[in-house]
């Protein structure tokens, strides 16, 4: 994967793309293995949610080709940081993955919450990077919704709710989040600016709808996210202020 990401700063269109599928082909092919490798080692079958398991392995690679092409990365030390850091976290989602297999797991808690940390974390690089090169939104915010649909997905694999219910919420929060690039389009903020508006959108939309599913929404609930909410727009109007 490390490899395939330093080759595709030094590649363009067509075989960038054909480049891209098949490093993301292999991260999926490559994960799917490990995962069987270890249901076969504690004689666990395959269950009902285990496609989804190649989605965030997936997404980082994407991510990864996507994040590489930001103006930060724009010199030899930068790109080897960022290759660097793209293939560790790759490893650190699969092995979490590894671990949030069953309940039973003892490393189960954490799993999940690192995933839920390198989910946001992911986001965050993976909106800027769409949003920096300014497509035009039809493009841009469809790609938003699609990339905010399949994290969304891997948030609420551990949710013991109804397949489609949880594609039901995450669906909804793709459209939202891609509501949100559309307008974003018309405001002139920097990329990493961008970026953390939909990741606030996206924190809190996600944080509210396990809530529901979990039953668990209460009224502090909402005035937590809220208060997140708030301060991260106003921590963003703040820096465009500054910054003129």
């Amino acid at each position: 994967m490390a490899a395939g990401l330093g080759l595709s700063l030094i590649t363009t269109a067509p075989v960038l793309w054909l480049l891209a599928g098949t490093v993301i082909a292999v991260a999926c092919v490559g994960s799917d293995q490990l995962i069987h490798a270890h249901w076969r080692q504690h004689r666990r079958r395959r269950r009902r949610y285990d496609l989804t398991l190649w989605i965030f392995p997936a997404l980082i690679v994407a991510g990864g080709f996507l994040v590489l092409r930001l103006p930060f990365f724009n010199s030899g030390p930068a790109v080897a940081v960022g290759i660097t850091a793209t293939t560790l976290l790759f490893a650190a989602v699969v092995v979490c993955q590894l671990h949030s297999l069953s309940t039973e797991d003892p490393r189960y808690p954490l799993a999940r919450f690192v995933l839920t940390l390198l989910v946001y974390l992911s986001a965050f690089g993976i909106y800027s990077a769409i949003y920096a090169p300014r497509v035009r939104a039809a493009y841009s915010a469809t790609a938003v919704t699609i990339v905010t649909l399949l994290l969304c997905l891997e948030l609420f694999r551990g949710q013991t709710v109804d397949g489609r219910r949880a594609l039901l919420y995450a669906g909804v929060l793709g459209l939202a989040v891609g509501e949100i690039t559309w307008a974003l389009n018309y405001w002139l903020v920097g990329p990493l600016a961008g970026g953390l508006l939909m990741l606030v959108v996206l924190y809190v939309g996600a944080g509210v709808s396990q809530s529901h599913m979990g039953g668990e929404l209460s009224r502090r609930t909402l005035a937590e996210f809220t208060g997140v909410a708030a301060a991260a727009v106003l921590l963003v109007v703040g820096i465009g202020v500054l910054a003129r």
